[in-house]
């Protein structure tokens, strides 16, 4: 009978630990319930122990609390698998450090679109139809992962947020998802390093005989519509602004003014960095023309 009772106070001890936790998690559909079974279930362990019944007079609040804690503790799994994979996949288009702080500003907030001061760079392959139409696709796979790979990089390193690929290029942005008032520099600071490592391939490559690569970089800032813009069936992380396609058209320019890095006057105003006045161009798209900058010589 002794054994009963203790047993009967520790299912007691159990039964009002597990409500606590309950409590914690801030269920709302169980605080009514968690709050009455905290005060019922000690009651009901003190009155069948002066009374004798032991252990089983708490066999249906303690199954109930099972229930209960098996389900809150699916939920949480779930919870955590759906932030885990969505984790894996942010992991791809931002770097680490940014990662953390989403995660820690938690990933629905910082997803939600919003309006942001960001800086853009597009950067694309010079040539690339002219070096690949006689080579074979397996050649063509290799060299363009190996490309991609190179400029992928230099983006994360910096902070950046990969927007998306564009076949043989990329799209990346600065100051989104989380806000930040560098933007413009780092990426800037972002250009350089891809001129950098894209330099040092090719001379791997031409020592093994191949033809070098060349890229062309455009960068604009400005105002932006920044989040997750996908439909029910896909989440993307994009952003939607003038500033992306100017930084597309300010990259293409570049074939007629023969300069691998053209960046526009917003960046160029908010950037300390050594730039140069290169042009004055007209953009499509833009009624008036920009003057455009590189770096400095």
């Amino acid at each position: 009978v002794a054994t009963e009772r203790w047993w009967g106070v520790a299912v007691a001890l159990l039964c009002s630990w597990g409500v606590w936790r309950l409590w914690r998690s801030r269920k709302r559909s169980a605080w009514v319930l968690a709050g009455a079974l905290a005060v019922g279930w000690p009651a009901a362990a003190l009155w069948a122990w002066s009374g004798g019944l032991g252990l089983p007079a708490l066999w249906p609040p303690g199954v109930v609390l099972g229930a209960l804690l098996a389900v809150s503790a699916l939920e949480l799994k779930l919870l955590r698998d759906l932030k885990q994979r969505a984790l894996m996949t942010l992991s791809h288009y931002v770097a680490k450090p940014v990662l953390q702080q989403l995660y820690a500003l938690g990933l629905s907030q910082s997803l939600q679109p919003q309006l942001r001061e960001i800086t853009v760079l597009v950067v694309d392959m010079r040539g690339y139809t002219q070096l690949t139409e006689a080579m074979p696709l397996d050649k063509m796979a290799v060299l363009v992962r190996d490309y991609l790979e190179r400029i992928t990089e230099p983006v994360l390193a910096f902070e950046g947020t990969l927007d998306r690929y564009s076949g043989d290029g990329l799209i990346a942005l600065w100051g989104a998802p989380l806000p930040r008032a560098d933007h413009a520099d780092m990426a800037l600071r972002c250009a350089r390093e891809l001129q950098l490592r894209v330099r040092a391939w090719n001379a791997e490559r031409v020592a093994l005989g191949e033809e070098a690569i060349g890229i062309r970089i455009g960068i604009e800032s400005g105002q932006a519509l920044v989040g997750d813009l996908g439909s029910s069936a896909r989440s993307v992380f994009t952003a939607l602004g003038t500033c992306i396609n100017t930084a597309s058209r300010l990259q293409e320019l570049g074939r007629q003014l023969d300069c691998d890095l053209v960046v526009g006057p917003a960046t160029a105003a908010l950037s300390s960095l050594d730039l140069q006045p290169l042009a004055v161009v007209e953009v499509k798209g833009l009624r008036s023309a920009l003057q455009v900058f590189t770096w400095k010589s």
